[in-house]
């Protein structure tokens, strides 16, 4: 619930920046009063078992505590924490006594020694339940699983694709896919657990969504991840293990734990937090949720919601974050998603966020928008009504980009040879054109040659196909920033630490090109009587006339990353970025300037050489719709030569 349950929120929007923050503000939890959470003992611990587990990177990972409750009618929980960055919350493994005494383990946690010894009197666990494929929920699944090799592994549909696709080789076994008639229609699955499943996979979205209910109908219990939750109060113990002391000094540190947690603004009036206190001691649907899942999918999400209460008799619900069990009926839990379909004459009074509540959601759609993430979602359909406020149309701070053709006009030594595969592989997967610009050393374009790039970016290029200029398509080209007209034309790119790429120019030039003696280094070419005389001219790409002496002493500026990304605009002469040293202050400035502008405003997405995974799987994520679904695990992470000693 609190990272990537639904990565593809909003693409380009139909509404304004103002009209989706009132969206939001109506988009709170509905309170049900009549439902309850149970009261639980005091938990069980083994910490001399060991709390560390290091074949998962996820913190903490030296010193996990897991908090074992009984929570009745034969089930139990196992709570662990999670912490990222200045976000810490609490997960939960539940754990279903079946009908044949074997033991169900739903949302894996990660299985430390103290997690394992909590479980070894309970019994055998014989199924593994994934049923959602949020990271927080599925980092730890593959290890549990080799921790009990013998159980089956069942797992929720789009964990790595499309509705019941996975992998042609998982990292552990799996027996079925839920909802799938390799679930269905198993006779190994247990037949005392039912399962309903949400799942939407909206165009141009990052990833599918997914999350399956199950019900354990021999004891009368829904069991979700983060359909719903209650949120106590009071911390959960689990919480002592590494916040005893904040626990102790700090009265604000759980209201802002939680507000942290499902994305609220930390916003407090006197000794009170508004938002904190509205969410709490009551079954809620999570702000965050409501943001990025109903907004996006609510017809699937009222359908699931709706087969759920109407098919399936419960009286109390287990959750996977905060506190349960929850006593809660049917009806109860419908209600807690009922902004999908109240209209103005519902009687009942929803009491609502302040609108500056949203904020933190609301930056975060606003990401989602400026880089086309994701499709977008109707307010009017969501709240079941016609806005109550003024049409405002798209303006300059919220704008909607929809590129048709993609440019990566590669900075040299920037990993383009990386980059190049993975973009072909995108190309071969997604289906868009891809050509690479036989122009190899015209970085700078005069007028003339500017009219002609407008009209055409892909003059004088190689193709794998035949080009069609109203079909997406990747142009990769040496080339400086170019704004177009078209407002369809996007950009992306890679950029490296400077001395490093300085670094890699050398050896390039010595090794590929021959143009310093073999053996030279770097620091006897920097220091010794070198100093770059030894290069030989050479017709040079920066500019057509440069020698590789000049081209390499530019490259090698301080500002030649800055000017790459200034362009062809008034800031940006030829000759203004060939050595920081000619450039007065005010004109270093107009650069900078220039080159923030547009690399803000013009790339969903620039990547770090030193990154390389990191960064392929940032292009995936912004602009699925040519690089989505691709695996950049197989890509190295760091790509340095060894630096000068000085």
């Amino acid at each position: 619930m609190l990272l990537l349950l639904f990565v593809g929120g909003v693409g380009g929007v139909d509404v304004g920046c103002r009209q989706r923050r009132v969206a939001l503000a109506s988009l709170v939890a509905a309170p049900v009063q009549a439902a309850s959470v149970a009261e639980v003992g005091s938990p069980a611990e083994a910490p001399s078992a060991g709390r560390a587990l290091v074949e998962v990177i996820l913190p903490p990972v030296f010193n996990r505590a897991t908090h074992r409750y009984e929570v009745g009618r034969g089930a139990y929980a196992f709570d662990q924490l999670l912490k990222f960055a200045n976000v810490s919350a609490s997960i939960r493994m539940n754990v279903l006594t079946l009908a044949d005494g074997s033991l169900c383990a739903i949302s894996p946690v990660a299985p430390t020694g103290e997690c394992l010894r909590l479980l070894e009197p309970l019994g055998t666990i014989k199924h593994i339940v994934l049923p959602v494929n949020a990271l927080e929920h599925k980092a730890f699944a593959g290890v549990f699983a080799r921790r009990f090799p013998e159980a089956l592994v069942w797992v929720a549909p789009g964990q790595y694709g499309p509705f019941g696709t996975l992998p042609k080789k998982m990292p552990y076994p799996v027996a079925g896919v839920l909802g799938e008639p390799s679930q269905t229609q198993n006779p190994l699955w247990p037949p005392d657990l039912q399962v309903k499943v949400f799942f939407v996979d909206l165009p141009q979205n990052a990833g599918p969504a997914c999350e399956v209910a199950l019900l354990h109908s021999p004891t009368s219990t829904l069991v979700v991840t983060d359909a719903v939750s209650w949120i106590p109060r009071t911390p959960p113990s689990i919480f002592a293990s590494l916040f005893g002391r904040e626990l102790e000094t700090d009265l604000d540190f759980w209201p802002k734990s939680v507000l942290q947690a499902v994305f609220l603004k930390l916003r407090k009036e006197g000794d009170a937090w508004p938002a904190y206190d509205k969410i709490t001691n009551r079954l809620v649907r999570a702000p965050i949720l409501r943001a990025f899942s109903d907004a996006r999918a609510p017809e699937e999400t009222r359908a699931w919601v709706d087969d759920i209460a109407r098919t399936w008799d419960f009286d109390r619900i287990l959750t996977s974050h905060f506190s349960s069990p929850i006593a809660a009926t049917p009806a109860e839990f419908r209600d807690a998603f009922s902004r999908l379909d109240d209209g103005p004459g519902d009687p009942r009074k929803i009491p609502v966020l302040d609108d500056s509540d949203w904020q933190p959601l609301d930056d975060l759609n606003d990401i989602i928008d400026n880089n086309n993430l994701a499709v977008s979602f109707d307010v009017a359909r969501v709240l079941g009504r016609q806005p109550e406020w003024p049409s405002v149309p798209p303006s300059e701070e919220c704008p909607v980009r929809r590129p048709r053709t993609l440019i990566y006009n590669r900075i040299p030594k920037c990993g383009s040879g990386s980059v190049a595969i993975f973009i072909a592989l995108a190309q071969e997967k997604n289906g868009f054109q891809l050509c690479r610009s036989t122009m190899y050393t015209q970085r700078w374009l005069a007028p003339p040659d500017r009219k002609r790039y407008e009209r055409n970016p892909f003059v004088a290029s190689r193709c794998r196909k035949v080009i069609n200029v109203s079909a997406p398509a990747v142009l990769n080209r040496h080339v400086f920033f170019y704004e177009f007209r078209n407002k369809n034309v996007l950009h992306v790119n890679m950029i490296r630490e400077p001395v490093s790429r300085c670094v890699s120019r050398f050896y390039y030039e010595r090794d590929a090109r021959g143009a310093v003696g073999k053996g030279v280094t770097i620091d006897a070419c920097i220091r010794g009587p070198c100093r770059f005389h030894e290069w030989t001219g050479r017709e040079a790409a920066a500019g057509g006339a440069h020698t590789r002496f000049g081209q390499l002493r530019e490259e090698c500026s301080s500002n030649y990353l800055t000017r790459w990304f200034c362009g062809h605009g008034t800031a940006c002469s030829a000759d203004a970025g060939a050595l920081a040293t000619s450039l007065d202050k005010d004109r270093a400035a107009g650069m900078l300037s220039a080159a923030a502008h547009n690399l803000v405003r013009h790339h969903p997405a620039v990547g770090v050489v030193s990154r390389m995974r990191d960064s392929l799987a940032l292009f995936a994520a912004t602009i699925p719709s040519f690089f989505g679904g691709l695996d950049t695990a197989i890509f190295n992470t760091d790509r340095r030569h060894q630096p000068p000693s000085e």
